[in-house]
């Protein structure tokens, strides 16, 4: 069997031999429907290969949803374990670590850091002024003003294909 590469190449070079032999249109055309049964058995095939292969990739991304939910419920009751721990040697006044030969376990004191108790009762000395962020296109204006025929520099309108599988 042909690949579609093969299949394409002999149906354009058909089209451009019908073409130079001087054919009308609808002979052209009439002719390359009938030639074009095996290209036609090709494409759906791939399209068939390309629906399942939308299929698979749909089902792990579901799993990737589903592993991801599983995954914040672990790291959840990790942290309120973690916590419940912490407030247990906390209350018990354990200062010393408590280990085996696999991990050890203990409370230590973090570094100091701000609490902000009020915002808008800092000092502006104390804040810093972010930089606004750069301006983006608004490529729908664009769009607007070259079909209206403004010419906008650096911009123009295309047209591309896309491929559709129902």
């Amino acid at each position: 069997m042909s690949t579609l590469h093969q299949l394409t190449g002999e149906l354009l070079a058909l089209y451009q031999q019908l073409e130079s032999d001087g054919m009308d249109d609808e002979t052209i055309r009439d002719t390359l429907e009938g030639m074009s049964w095996e290209f036609d058995a090709k494409v759906l095939n791939i399209a068939a290969i390309i629906l399942e292969l939308e299929a698979q990739a749909a089902a792990i991304k579901a799993e990737e949803e589903r592993l991801a939910e599983r995954r914040k419920a672990k790291e959840s009751k990790a942290e309120n374990m973690a916590e419940w721990l912490l407030k247990s040697l906390e209350a018990a006044h354990v200062g010393h670590k408590i280990e085996n030969a696999l991990y050890s376990v203990s409370a230590r004191q973090n570094p100091v850091r701000v609490l902000v108790l009020d915002a808008d009762a800092i000092p502006a000395q104390y804040m810093v002024q972010n930089p606004p962020p750069p301006p983006s296109l608004n490529k729908k204006a664009v769009q607007d003003a070259i079909k209206s025929g403004e010419a906008v520099p650096g911009c123009e309108l295309i047209r591309t294909s896309r491929l559709v599988i129902k």
